[in-house]
């Protein structure tokens, strides 16, 4: 994911290894990521880490097949969190399925975007 916002609003710090909140609250965070394969079967999965530590939230719906053209995928996620301020949070991502790299391509279809509801 790229590490410099294209829109902000608020009090976000923005570093490579996440963003911190300043405010205590409720946060929607949405993500989309696009990942590109030439490794049949290769299935990325992503979650989100508070302060370090992996969130049990997970997607998986990523899957490449690799034959017939099919070498890209994405996955995208929203979700609530109720974070206290100077929370870090992050994308973590995996490999859930077969061997190989899966690579997290940098462009438009890649996106993080963190928003206080209350």
């Amino acid at each position: 994911l790229l590490t410099t916002p294209t829109f902000e609003s608020g009090t976000f710090t923005y570093e490579v290894d996440g963003v911190t909140v300043s405010e205590t609250g409720l946060y929607q965070i949405n993500f989309n990521a696009y990942f590109r394969s030439t490794s049949q079967r290769g299935s990325p999965a992503a979650r989100l880490s508070v302060n370090g530590v992996a969130n049990s939230e997970i997607v998986s719906t990523g899957y490449i097949r690799s034959t017939a053209g099919h070498n890209e995928s994405s996955l995208n996620m929203t979700t609530l969190l109720q974070l206290s301020a100077n929370d870090k949070v992050n994308v973590l991502f995996a490999r859930a399925g077969n061997g190989g790299t899966v690579n997290l391509e940098a462009s438009p279809e890649s996106a993080f975007m963190i928003m206080k509801v209350a």
